[in-house]
């Protein structure tokens, strides 16, 4: 048989089971809702990454395609730069020739000479 203070004891002993069962549930469950949080904003932080990638992935698509806007501006510049290029190598020809035009610095006076009275 046991005691009153056996019963008291083991009473005790369960509710601080008890108690320690619940601490630990209410820990789990506070560790799955930080972990549910995290999972959401991370989710949401890749998203918004995902949509900043759909117009990057545009731009590049839209600048390597023949045809496309990006490309045709391009190549536009390109020619336009290699024009520019051309040009300043046809007017150091000519300035090389020049009468009195000897050196390096005397031609490329020559040249921003005759690109100023071009661009008037």
């Amino acid at each position: 048989m046991t005691t009153d203070a056996e019963r008291t004891n083991n009473r005790r002993t369960r509710e601080i089971a008890g108690a320690a069962v619940y601490v630990t549930l209410a820990a789990l469950a506070i560790g799955m809702i930080y972990a549910i949080v995290q999972t959401y904003s991370l989710t949401a932080a890749i998203r918004e990454q995902q949509k900043a990638n759909v117009s990057v992935n545009n731009r590049l698509i839209d600048c390597t395609t023949p045809g496309g806007t990006c490309y045709r501006q391009g190549q536009e510049r390109t020619g336009a730069a290699v024009a520019d290029i051309l040009k300043g190598a046809t007017y150091a020809i000519a300035c090389a020739d020049k009468r009195g035009v000897q050196t390096e610095a005397e031609i490329q006076a020559c040249v921003l000479e005759r690109i100023a009275k071009e661009d008037r």
